[in-house]
């Protein structure tokens, strides 16, 4: 399921313009099963490290982005114990190999385990445990590493989490919370604890760690920006910041930006104890990803359409939004991830499935330079001189649809057109056709609205939205 639904402008006189490459399809199945948590990091400019869940079960494989070609898994991250629910918490790229943190819980246990890894993964390490049951006396209650996240280090990586806990006898009921973490070294060595907070106990969320150890602590709509050691209680003045927190930057001339989310995205850059706000964009946020180097990028949209927007190291949009990603006509996108490289380089994780047939979900990844300008006016496809593109014009059409397809070489097709629920209503053309430029003229018998023309060869499809006025 192949589908390409943003179009790449080659520019190349712009610095780390990388080309436009993907969408592949990185994975699907064909059962019941779903695919959950979706995770990326980038090794360099030609590999991608893809982490997700099915079920309880953590997988990791290795990608190439010039393909999609998974070289490497996809690999089951070793489980410690049985009878765990798995949560794949966060993964992160240091300058040697990936990091990746699961968080597995059962009704009396929990646990948080580091994986590390190139094209395969160790056998991973548990760095700390909790209880999440009650003695009979005093009746105790734990529960251990709330929302924990990942950052890369020169010499190894560090954790952070949140820890909360209750004591409760017949002389007292009290509880509290505790936000720590520690830096390791490759050797699981723990270099140095980090505390940065103690006091009563809150709806507290780690939202990211910075490589100089800056945390985001959120309790939405407030945020707290703290370093270690510092363990104030009670925390300070929460920040200005009215909606949800999604991710937070701080780049190299020590500006923080945050992202957050309301009705839409909004970028704000934190000044002294203020957030003041520096960008609005439609449609939530559904992944972001940053450097100090570049900036904040982030995926946003609705059911159909998610735009890629990117806004520089000041808080200001840099680059027209584009087109990222647009599910197979009838499917829906339910999560993504994006990562980014020192070098401008961003990939895009996601997952497809249909609300009407629940038996198929499949995982995606696509890749641009982060000058690299996304088209958002028409869905005409172009991933390289050798691929076939699909165009139509008009569009809006209101009798009649004219749609143009290139094919490089001579190869059977299928030309079909679908509706919203993913039914065939139309095959324009099924078998072998000459390469070139061909036309196919297509009158709609239904209602006006929304259709898609679906264009397929052997594994390659390219997927045109066309809007039918009657």
């Amino acid at each position: 399921m192949l589908r390409l639904v943003a179009a790449l402008v080659f520019l190349s006189t712009v610095a780390f313009s990388q080309p436009f490459t993907g969408p592949f399809t990185v994975t699907e199945l064909t059962t019941m099963a779903t695919i959950s948590q979706p995770h990326l990091t980038l090794r360099n400019a030609d590999t991608a490290d893809v982490f997700y869940q099915i079920a309880d079960t953590v997988f990791h494989a290795t990608v190439l982005l010039q393909n999609g070609q998974v070289v490497a898994g996809p690999e089951a991250l070793t489980t410690h114990g049985s009878g765990w629910t798995r949560w794949l918490a966060d993964v992160t790229m240091t300058s040697s190999r990936w990091v990746a943190l699961v968080y597995d819980t059962t009704s009396a246990i929990n646990q948080t385990v580091i994986y590390t890894g190139g094209d395969a993964a160790d056998t991973g390490r548990v760095i700390d445990s909790g209880n999440n049951w009650c003695d009979n006396s005093p009746w105790t209650y734990a529960s251990r590493h709330v929302s924990p996240v990942l950052a890369p280090r020169d010499s190894g990586y560090a954790a952070a989490w949140i820890d909360y806990w209750d004591v409760r006898t017949p002389q007292q009921q009290e509880g509290g919370i505790s936000v720590s973490g520690e830096d390791y070294l490759w050797s699981g060595e723990v270099a140095q604890t980090l505390n940065y907070f103690q006091g009563p106990r809150d709806r507290l969320m780690i939202r990211s760690i910075s490589p100089d150890s800056l945390i985001a602590l959120g309790s939405d709509p407030s945020l707290f920006l703290l370093l270690p050691h510092e363990m104030v209680q009670p925390p300070p003045t929460p920040l200005d910041c009215p909606a949800n927190v999604v991710n937070f930057l701080r780049t190299r001339a020590a500006h923080t930006l945050v992202l957050c989310a309301s009705d839409r995205a909004r970028l704000y850059e934190v000044v002294g104890q203020s957030a003041q706000a520096r960008a609005t964009t439609e449609g939530l946020p559904l992944a972001s990803a940053s450097h100090p180097d570049f900036g904040m990028a982030w995926l946003a949209g609705g059911i159909g359409d998610w735009y890629l927007f990117r806004a520089d190291t000041m808080g200001a949009i840099s680059s027209l939004p584009g087109l990222l990603a647009e599910p197979q006509a009838g499917y829906l996108i339910s999560e993504a991830a994006l990562a980014m490289t020192g070098n401008g380089l961003i990939a895009a994780l996601w997952v497809e499935y249909s609300p009407l047939d629940s038996s198929t979900v499949s995982l995606h990844l696509a890749s641009l330079g982060w000058d690299t300008p996304l088209q958002s006016s028409d869905r005409h496809s172009s991933l390289h001189p050798s691929a076939f593109s699909l165009s139509s014009s008009p569009n809006p059409f209101n009798s009649e649809a004219q749609i143009e397809y290139s094919l490089p070489q001579a190869q059977k097709i299928v030309l079909s057109v679908y509706n919203l629920l993913g039914q065939k209503v139309a095959t324009l053309f099924d078998g072998m056709q000459a390469a070139g430029t061909h036309t196919q003229s297509w009158s709609p018998a239904g209602a006006g609205g929304i259709y898609f023309a679906v264009l397929k060869s052997g594994q390659t499809t390219r997927t045109l939205k066309l809007a039918y006025l009657k």
